[in-house]
């Protein structure tokens, strides 16, 4: 079981802060809630936030960039990041905008990067990374 962890993990409707995601060959998914992110083995952690595909597809690189214009846009209109990442999964899959995150369901996740965490803004150097 793979383990991965970053500063903010986005539920669907909060950021959640020092979760970690474990996966497992399935693509299952459990979560852990921390006050704290404590080392583990097979962990991986990042500098971001944590974001729910609700799905495996993957994506290209060029569509990867392109979702980093569509966030700063919707960063134009609000200065809320929970409302921005909101707006963007319903972008990404709207039939599953109201999941919520459990173990049986088969899901990847996407890694924002790069991006002013003490504001919780997305810059012109924030990326997408394919965690899964």
């Amino acid at each position: 079981m793979k383990k991965y962890a970053a500063h903010f993990l986005f539920d669907g409707m909060k950021l959640i802060k020092n979760a970690i995601v474990s996966v497992d060959n399935q693509y299952r998914i459990d979560i852990e809630y921390n006050d704290f992110i404590i080392e583990k083995s097979n962990m991986s952690f990042y500098n971001g936030i944590l974001i729910p595909k609700f799905s495996l597809k993957k994506f290209s690189y060029e569509e990867l960039h392109n979702f980093v214009k569509i966030l700063l846009k919707l960063q134009n209109n609000t200065n809320n990041i929970e409302k921005i990442l909101s707006e963007f999964i319903m972008f990404l899959q709207p039939e599953n905008l109201f999941l919520e995150l459990n173990f049986q369901q088969k899901t990847g996740f996407l890694l924002l990067e790069n991006l002013d965490l003490q504001n919780l803004k997305i810059t012109q150097k924030t990326f997408f990374l394919q965690l899964f």
